[in-house]
């Protein structure tokens, strides 16, 4: 008999090859993978791609809240001034009478009253922005309602 990994003959009642000393017989079948791979379409590197992909959007979304928390709880230095331009003169005199009202940031023509006309002016008051809404009636303030989430209540009237 001869040794199938060394080609040494050897005798037929040998189990073992007398020059390797591997077991001397028929040689075992090559091993054969019967898995077929899991997903053999996808790229092996797709996973890195997937996990890069969700960090990514990860790092997006914390930017994302933290830009609204950091605005949120910092306002942008306003100036105390009286006035802005488009403002009616009454709404300047009234801030400047009435301080506690806050600082105004800006002011927007709303449609006109049936009476006169309107205006609402974003203020800065106790560390976050509100709306008060002026009526005017013959260039003089009658009064003021503030915008809450509940709807308007009065701020002031003459």
């Amino acid at each position: 008999m001869q040794c199938p990994f060394c080609a040494t003959n050897a005798p037929e009642t040998a189990r073992f090859c007398p020059d390797c000393g591997r077991l001397l017989g028929k040689m075992p079948p090559p091993l054969q993978d019967d898995h077929p791979e899991p997903y053999p379409d996808v790229p092996p590197d797709t996973w890195k791609r997937q996990l890069l992909a969700i960090m990514a959007m990860v790092l997006v979304t914390a930017l994302v809240i933290g830009f609204y928390r950091y605005r949120s709880t910092h306002q942008p230095p306003v100036e105390e001034t009286g006035s802005i331009p488009g403002m009616q003169a009454a709404v300047s005199d009234f801030f400047t009478a009435n301080p506690e009202a806050g600082i105004a940031q800006g002011v927007k023509d709303m449609p006109d009253w049936y009476k006169g006309t309107r205006q609402q002016v974003t203020v800065y008051r106790d560390g976050k922005t509100e709306y008060l809404l002026f009526y005017l009636s013959d260039d003089r303030v009658v009064s003021v309602y503030r915008e809450t989430d509940a709807g308007r209540e009065i701020f002031w009237k003459e």
